[in-house]
């Protein structure tokens, strides 16, 4: 489950917290939800926040920091558990590679994802779905509302190809 409906843990907004901080808030997170603190989800939750796109299965199992971790079957494993338990977003287009990244309290990234090469960005822009949240949470009454918003078409690169 996604944190939309959080906008701080450990009682300081999300983006200005630390690498550490917020590894130690993720690690913990992943315990209270049955998850074994490893090495490898360590590890692979280390890269994660080092990253500021989503990555790629395969890419992020070819990471030097995780050689001596895990194989990519693990890598993908842990991933899956981690989207299991709304701590990472899967990303992609049908038909082609699905690419991973951290769903944080407080960081909403929207994306636009090219149809032919795959290719994910980050869209700097402010969500006008905020707004259409609030209101269904306050005609509602649901709580931990969230939402995803990805724009699919063809990149630049692709088109001129």
């Amino acid at each position: 489950m996604p944190f939309s409906d959080f906008t701080v843990f450990s009682g300081v907004p999300a983006k200005q917290q630390s690498l550490t901080e917020k590894l130690t808030w993720a690690l913990d997170f992943c315990r209270e939800k049955g998850l074994r603190r490893t090495h490898a989800l360590q590890q692979i939750l280390r890269v994660l926040f080092k990253k500021e796109h989503p990555v790629g299965w395969s890419s992020l199992a070819r990471e030097p920091e995780l050689q001596d971790s895990c194989n990519p079957s693990s890598v993908f494993r842990i991933l899956v558990k981690l989207e299991e338990i709304g701590l990472v977003r899967r990303l992609g287009s049908p038909g082609r590679s699905y690419y991973f990244m951290l769903n944080l309290p407080g960081e909403h990234h929207e994306h636009i994802i090219c149809t032919e090469c795959g290719k994910i960005e980050n869209l700097d822009l402010d969500c006008p779905v905020h707004e259409i949240e609030n209101d269904v949470r306050s005609t509602t009454n649901y709580r931990q509302i969230y939402h995803q918003l990805d724009f699919f078409g063809v990149c630049p690169t692709c088109v001129a190809g």
